[in-house]
């Protein structure tokens, strides 16, 4: 069961990689804005 859950922890750390880049990207200027 732990082999299962620790999959699914990498699987869902390497989506929020993915879409936090995606989001970076496109959030930039609304992220320098904000600061």
């Amino acid at each position: 069961m732990w082999l299962y859950e620790e999959d699914g922890r990498k699987a869902a750390i390497n989506a929020l990689r993915q879409k936090i880049q995606v989001q970076g990207k496109e959030n930039e200027n609304e992220t320098t804005q904000a600061h």
